[in-house]
């Protein structure tokens, strides 16, 4: 979905982006598409992606954003907690 933010894209163009295969994007892609997610139009013989609800991209970023905010706090208290901590002890030989 990320993927389709900005524009229309062909599974190919998405598995690009994302690194992933295009049988996973495919397989992805019908999934939204019979869930309303997506819409999809044919151009000769490619089938073009993009977002059926604007919407959905306010969602998409609002979850991101929440997410991105999350690591980030949990990197700022991962260093907190990491200064008060005796370091680690040194394992015996074996």
């Amino acid at each position: 979905m990320h993927a389709l933010c900005l524009g229309e894209r062909t599974v190919t163009q998405i598995a690009g982006r994302t690194g992933a295969s295009q049988t996973n994007v495919s397989r992805h892609l019908g999934l939204m598409h019979r869930h309303g997610m997506v819409a999809r139009r044919k151009e000769g013989r490619t089938v073009i992606y993009g977002v059926a609800d604007p919407t959905m991209i306010e969602l998409c970023r609002e979850v991101c954003s929440r997410i991105a905010t999350t690591i980030d706090q949990r990197r700022s208290l991962k260093k907190q907690f990491s200064r008060v901590l005796p370091p680690p002890k040194k394992r015996a030989a074996a």
